[in-house]
């Protein structure tokens, strides 16, 4: 399947996702259902519908913890599936913080904020 293809039939399981995971933030949920399509849009070969899938599935989910480090969304509104815990990002997604512009200062920042929290409880 085409990612043009793709982007279109899969655009329906991207809303349902994004409903599950910020229900009460329809931006929220318009701005991951449009990172997942561009994600299977920036492809450059056909792809099973699956993989494009998963491939979305991850990037959201990456977007939405991204969007949780830089404070714009508060913890408690994002609803992650089970399975995925809450931990530090990983190398890529700091990468592309620090790609838009987010500095590595403000990162250790947040990550030490977050390991004295949880150090207090």
């Amino acid at each position: 399947m085409f990612p043009g293809d793709a982007a279109i039939a899969l655009r329906s399981s991207f809303r349902r996702l994004a409903r599950r995971w910020a229900p009460d933030d329809r931006f929220l949920q318009d701005d991951v259902v449009q990172e997942m399509s561009w994600l299977v849009l920036s492809f450059n070969a056909p792809g099973s519908k699956g993989y494009f899938y998963q491939a979305s599935r991850k990037h959201g989910l990456n977007y939405l913890r991204y969007e949780r480090l830089r404070g714009f969304v508060p913890l408690d509104q994002i609803n992650e599936p089970r399975g995925i815990p809450r931990e530090l990002p990983d190398t890529l997604l700091i990468q592309a913080m620090l790609e838009d512009g987010v500095t590595l200062q403000m990162i250790e920042d947040v990550l030490e904020a977050r390991v004295s929290v949880e150090e207090a409880g």
